[in-house]
């Protein structure tokens, strides 16, 4: 599947808490994290933007921290920003991702992440 290594995947739910103690194994398979994901799609998708949400939130994002030892690499994605909805509002996207990739010949495949950590 694309970026990413099914069989091994795992994901763990940091809840947006800064505590490890009250993080989960959220995302166990792929599959788990897709239907999670098809589901927050389906909130955007309800929701009048002012603005285009793809351009929100790569404006939003910062992918520019990545190590690499040998062929393990870990890349740290930070949300930070706010993308305005038309009804003056907005939604407002504060949290980082870490993604554990390894080297698959010529390609770096996602293994895993720890999602939804708080961020400042």
């Amino acid at each position: 599947m694309g970026n990413v290594r099914a069989p091994r995947y795992r994901g763990i739910h940091a809840h947006n808490n800064p505590d490890p103690d009250k993080w989960d194994a959220g995302f166990p398979t792929l599959a788990s994290y897709r239907d999670e994901w098809l589901r927050q799609a389906a909130e955007s998708a309800a929701i009048e933007y002012a603005e285009p949400l793809a351009e929100g939130i790569f404006r939003a994002t910062d992918l520019s921290v990545i190590d690499i030892t040998g062929d393990v690499a870990l890349a740290r994605k930070k949300f930070d920003g706010t993308i305005a909805r038309k009804d003056g509002t907005q939604d407002r996207l504060n949290w980082q991702t870490l993604y554990f990739c390894r080297r698959d010949g010529n390609f770096w495949k996602i293994t895993g992440f720890v999602g939804y950590m708080a961020y400042r």
